[in-house]
């Protein structure tokens, strides 16, 4: 599990240092799922189960939208400025 793979110790990490670890965390998630998800997509033969993975690849891009909007609620607990990326689907 990614959010397992902390830099420093556990302990000497705020709570908001955490919160955003945990959203941009579930945000690489997400972007891996709609990767994954494509690159089924292109591979299959089979249109109905095209179609599946298409919409799948699709809820993943929405859950990715989701953390999108959560990263600039823990970026209110940050001491810095936090890189927010824009993607477009």
């Amino acid at each position: 599990m990614s959010s397992e793979t902390l830099h420093a110790p556990r302990e000497q990490l705020s709570k908001q240092t955490l919160t955003l670890h945990y959203a941009i965390t579930s945000l690489m998630e997400d972007l891996e799922a709609v990767d994954w998800y494509r690159q089924r997509a292109d591979d299959c033969d089979d249109a109905s189960l095209k179609n599946i993975l298409l919409h799948n690849m699709r809820e993943e891009m929405e859950h990715a939208e989701f953390g999108l909007t959560a990263i600039p609620l823990a970026k209110k607990c940050a001491p810095e400025p936090v890189l927010v990326i824009v993607l477009r689907f």
